[in-house]
């Protein structure tokens, strides 16, 4: 029976991994059921296997940890510290004389694997800031596991313990700079938790502790959730394990503590830690997918769409208009003279010169259109609901305004001008190779003209020229940091 959790476990990452680890896991979970089904009254075979289970799940998790960031290693001295604390307490089975330290040892191995776990869950960044937070959550926290072990009485010392939890809470009164929703949440439930410690000293250090505990795996629950950049089927099954996991305490305490006691199997204690690697191992598998999907459908240079990308959203957008008659158009935009900055100034010149051109056209693409770079130096762009050809003027000579701005790039005054091609679907062009021909005919139309001007096709007046808004000369950093042209993959 004590194979169970483990072997449960030990199947399911078996699904979730390369076919190259399928043997070893296979071994893995054989060896936990001879070692669990041994007849050694010495050895706890609940624990065993769940120290086999995690000494696996850590060497599967962390060629994934090392890809996923420092959050993700975080999470795997997380796991790490489970693992230790199951090995103090197969010793505190084996060595009597050295019981309380190693059952210390294995709480504070399990308070601080839940202190790596809120550390890592909310996404944030790993400052010093950051740390000196854990250490007000975990001050309180490990204090009462050392009150508990050594059965300190002293109503003085357990009450002082149950203030450090209001230290938290106190900072972020102090320090507007705290006063982030998810510090609020966090001070005002480690508050009620120093408040429940402080009533509850004279009365039994084991009922602190457990409310300690069940606090801790809560609190890593919200935030594995709230701190998520994206929901994906992972992410609540993690989050439900840490509930599952916190309120195994006191639901054990409150069973133990009947007239009749009625003892939980460890077994089902344990569950919830498998949901959560499960649940975890899942995420980072989604997130793994998510970003190789979107480096496939992004231009690796500048962070839009690529052709791909574009093709498919332009093929959705004409579909629509076919259905509902929504009006579309299309930009085409080509950068004048570009070969000769790469030929004069350098290819890392013109790279970075790209760069900060997507970003400012961006700035003019709608949530609902696509910017994507189709060519060298040229973008197109898909503009949903627009049919009005004053409004698609203004919006051309906005983004020609914007590039006509000049910007330092390593150390290199670049001006631009743009030609751009203008055309709105009709029943004529209402397919993408007809539509995107219309705009690069208008395009080519601007630029025999002599470039830095705008065209409409099917236009009989000449094109005039966009005149340069003598904006300060910027810094491409500058331009760099105020949006990312990746925001424009939509």
């Amino acid at each position: 029976m004590g194979t169970t959790p483990a072997s449960f476990f030990l199947f399911c990452l078996r699904l979730s991994l390369p076919r190259s680890s399928h043997l070893s896991l296979v071994a893995a979970r054989g060896g936990a059921y001879f070692l669990c089904c041994k007849r050694d009254p010495l050895v706890n075979r609940v624990v065993l296997a769940n120290t086999f289970a995690l000494m696996t799940f850590i060497g599967s998790f962390w060629p994934l940890a090392r890809r996923a960031g420092p959050h993700a290693r975080v999470w795997l001295l997380g796991w790490t510290f489970l693992l230790l604390r199951n090995l103090a307490l197969l010793f505190s089975d084996d060595y009597p004389p050295h019981n309380k330290l190693a059952h210390l040892a294995a709480l504070w191995c399990m308070e601080l694997c839940a202190l790596c776990f809120i550390r890592a869950a909310g996404n944030a960044p790993l400052s010093t800031r950051g740390f000196l937070f854990l250490i007000e959550l975990g001050l309180p926290v490990l204090s009462q596991a050392a009150l508990f072990v050594f059965s300190v009485s002293s109503y003085g010392v357990r009450a002082g313990a149950a203030l450090l939890c209001f230290v938290p809470l106190v900072h972020m009164l102090v320090r507007p700079l705290h006063r982030t929703q998810t510090y609020v949440v966090l001070s005002g439930g480690f508050a009620v938790l120093g408040v429940f410690s402080f009533s509850a000293a004279r009365l039994n250090a084991e009922a602190v502790l457990t409310a300690t505990l069940c606090a801790v795996f809560v609190s890593a629950a919200y935030l594995y959730y709230a701190g998520a950049l994206r929901v994906t089927r992972g992410v609540p099954v993690a989050a439900a394990g840490f509930v599952g996991w916190g309120l195994s305490y006191p639901l054990a305490w409150g069973l133990a503590h009947l007239q009749t006691p009625i003892v939980v199997d460890p077994i089902l204690l344990s569950l919830p830690q498998y949901c959560v690697a499960y649940g975890m191992i899942l995420t980072l598998l989604e997130e793994h997918v998510g970003r190789t999907e979107r480096l496939a459908l992004a231009d690796p240079l500048t962070g839009l769409a690529n052709t791909r990308h574009f093709e498919d959203r332009f093929a959705r957008a004409l579909a629509n208009t076919s259905l509902h008659g929504n009006p579309l158009a299309c930009l085409v935009i080509d950068v004048d003279n570009f070969k000769t900055v790469n030929d004069t100034l350098g290819h890392p010149v013109g790279d970075e010169l790209l760069k900060a051109l997507s970003v400012r056209l961006a700035w003019h693409i709608g949530p609902r259109d696509t910017l994507a770079r189709t060519g060298g130096d040229e973008f197109t762009a898909i503009l949903v609901g627009e049919h009005d050809e004053h409004h698609l003027r203004f919006i051309a000579q906005a983004m020609m305004s914007a590039a006509s701005v000049p910007l330092s790039v390593h150390g290199h005054a670049v001006p631009v001008t743009l030609s751009i091609g203008i055309a709105v679907a009709t029943p004529e062009t209402l397919n993408l190779a007809a539509l995107r021909k219309a705009a690069d005919d208008a395009m080519y139309q601007a630029k025999r003209r002599g470039g830095g001007r705008l065209a409409v096709h099917g236009e009989t007046a000449p094109t005039v020229p966009v005149p340069s808004i003598p904006f300060p000369m910027l810094d491409g950093d500058a331009f760099l940091e105020q949006g990312y042209a990746g925001e424009a993959l939509r």
